[in-house]
């Protein structure tokens, strides 16, 4: 399993599953449109990656370092790092 946090910059996943318990975090991530199939590309991460930007459905999104290792991805395209 690798993570959002996982992916490097550039990089495209499928999100495929959400893991917490935190309900206010889980429905803040798909009011995000962070569901199940949405397509997340990892935009921007500042120098010590403890925030990441996403983009979602034409919307740029910004994590907190233990937001995106929540959320499981499949990786579907390599970013600029590789």
């Amino acid at each position: 399993m690798i993570t959002l946090y996982d992916l490097k910059l550039g990089d495209i996943g499928v999100v495929r599953k959400i893991h917490t318990s935190n309900r206010e975090l889980r429905e803040r991530l798909i009011s995000f449109g962070i569901v199940q199939g949405a397509e997340v590309e990892i935009r921007n991460c500042n120098i010590n990656k403890q925030n990441i930007e996403i983009l979602v459905s034409d919307t740029l999104i910004a994590l907190r370092k233990e937001e995106a290792q929540t959320i499981e991805v499949e990786k579907i395209g390599n970013g600029k790092e590789d």
